[in-house]
């Protein structure tokens, strides 16, 4: 396939803790949500919709940051075949590590479980009044959020999914503004190099929801009938989960998908990116039907959802993401067993 040399970045967090939102049709979309439950360590969406292209727009805009950052060439522009630096290279502990001062930590999670506004306040970014002063009396302040700039003429040419999945520039610009609307409640642990190893941080925005990002259309260009051609977006990762998802996106806590990845389903990129994508060395496998059907929030009977099941896990085997599908039982229930396949075997070895 032509996207096998395309690979983007997808991080972990996001993937692990997500319970997506789904609209189908003919189905009012509160059936498929989890509206105004609890937290118990998934999320929330108390707006929108979150579901496979939603969560496609946040690997794009998180392989951007990451190949602005670590692989930036002014002339070429971003290039989404080049190699994904990791976690263990030096430039990325030292990015990882220098974006919040490590004593601020606490104090900032403690401010912003208070405040109704997601948005990141500018006075923990710039000394000024407000700013952050501890016991020891120093200011302490953070980095500025993270924030793209891209046209998405661009990024059509440069990422051939991007034809095939959303097809025109309109639909683009509907899936940022969908996204963007997107209000979660959820808990996000975050990852930050201090001290010598990565060190995970515990985050749940409970009461205030956030959006994953803003974003602003700094130009367009308009056809003679009106219509417009083109946009060129900033993306501003100022909210509260957009900080965080930053935060781990720039210390390479993610995973690589290939193109083919979201050539699939829905439920077919969901159930690789939530129910196998995070996990390793056999965990999670084999899996139970009602675990499956809770991840997906799958509301048929049993036996319509055995079907579904199947039929996701076929696709995922005749994309090469798994091996050696079957459906078994365990303590008197469905359990499905496969391998999880490595990235040579995914992509068939390029």
């Amino acid at each position: 396939m032509e996207e096998f040399p395309v690979k983007l970045i997808s991080e972990k967090t996001l993937n692990k803790i997500i319970s997506p939102v789904i609209s189908l049709k003919g189905k009012p979309i509160q059936e498929y949500s989890v509206f105004n439950k609890k937290i118990d360590g998934l999320s929330v969406c108390d707006q929108g919709v979150i579901g496979a292209d939603e969560l496609m727009l946040m690997d794009i805009l998180g392989t951007m940051a990451t190949h602005g950052v670590y692989n930036n060439d002014s002339k070429s522009g971003i290039d989404f075949s080049k190699r994904i630096p990791k976690n263990s290279d030096n430039f990325v502990r030292q990015t990882s590590g220098s974006r919040i001062p490590p004593k601020m930590i606490p104090h900032l999670i403690h401010r912003l479980n208070q405040q109704d506004d997601c948005r990141i306040p500018k006075y923990y970014c710039v000394p000024q009044k407000g700013s952050l002063i501890l016991d020891d009396g120093i200011t302490y302040t953070m980095q500025p959020p993270c924030s793209l700039k891209f046209n998405d003429l661009d990024l059509f040419k440069k990422l051939p999914l991007l034809k095939k999945k959303i097809k025109t520039t309109k639909r683009l610009f509907e899936l940022i503004n969908r996204t963007s609307n997107c209000q979660l409640r959820m808990y996000f642990p975050f990852v930050q190099f201090e001290d010598g190893q990565y060190k995970k941080h515990q985050f749940v925005n409970r009461e205030c929801s956030s959006s994953l990002f803003r974003f602003r259309i700094l130009s367009s260009e308009k056809a003679s009938n009106g219509n417009i051609l083109s946009r060129k977006y900033q993306i501003i990762f100022d909210t509260l989960l957009g900080f965080f998802f930053m935060q781990n996106v720039l210390s390479c806590h993610t995973s690589l998908l290939p193109g083919h990845f979201y050539n699939m389903t829905e439920y077919a990129q969901l159930f690789y990116r939530m129910l196998i994508l995070p996990y390793y060395n056999g965990k999670k496998i084999p899996m139970s039907l009602k675990e499956i059907k809770a991840r997906l929030v799958l509301k048929s009977d049993n036996s319509m959802s055995r079907k579904v099941v199947m039929r996701i896990l076929e696709k995922l085997e005749s994309n090469r993401f798994i091996s050696n599908i079957e459906e078994i039982i365990k303590d008197g229930s469905y359990w499905y067993q496969y391998k999880k396949n490595d990235w040579k075997t995914i992509t068939g070895g390029i």
